[in-house]
């Protein structure tokens, strides 16, 4: 059996669902890191050292969650919460691309308001069949088509082109789609 942590309840419900395991923990503070890292060891050089911290947190914020909403103690906790929860949850998300659009000049506001609004869209209707067989494979078709759309378009900074594949795997399938069947009945 796994220890687990103890976390503020609030805090790690919010973020990390109920009872995460140490394991939970590692893997997704550690991919937040290491991500974060890696990017800014690429971009660095042609940022501020304000967009520099900006860019870790945020990719730390972004790579970190997005393996947080796959965990089954996410997972579990948000698929018993009201439904309004996730929505907030979802449309909270306005965050990131607002940071983005603050501190990185280059950002072309329409492509972050386009990319807010169809995760925005793509995440409000997955949530809606949550107790459906195909949820995953409609998250994963919008997800698909996130990404062809935006991937066609830049973000106007090359410190961004990860952003939006990111933001949307961790909204739309990640948080999104109930992973591991809670709330469901079996058959």
């Amino acid at each position: 059996m796994q220890k687990r942590n103890n976390l503020p309840a609030l805090a790690q419900a919010l973020i990390h669902g109920q009872k995460p395991s140490r394991s939970d923990l590692l893997l997704v503070h550690g991919a937040g890191l290491v991500f974060s890292g890696i990017l800014l060891a690429f971009h660095a050089s042609n940022l501020t050292i304000l967009q520099c911290t900006i860019l870790f947190v945020l990719a730390w914020d972004m790579a970190g969650g997005m393996v947080a909403n796959v965990t089954r103690s996410t997972n579990d906790w948000y698929c018993v919460q009201p439904a309004w929860v996730s929505i907030v949850f979802v449309a909270f998300h306005i965050f990131q691309p607002t940071v983005v659009l603050i501190f990185f000049p280059l950002a072309n506001p329409i492509y972050f308001l386009g990319l807010y609004l169809f995760m925005l869209a793509a995440a409000l209707l997955v949530l809606q069949i949550r107790k459906s067989f195909i949820q995953k494979p409609l998250a994963m078709a919008l997800l698909l088509l996130g990404i062809l759309l935006f991937n066609q378009f830049l973000p106007g900074e090359t410190a961004l082109y990860w952003f939006a594949p990111v933001y949307l795997i961790k909204l739309i399938y990640g948080f999104s789609v109930n992973h591991y069947s809670a709330g469901i009945p079996e058959l």
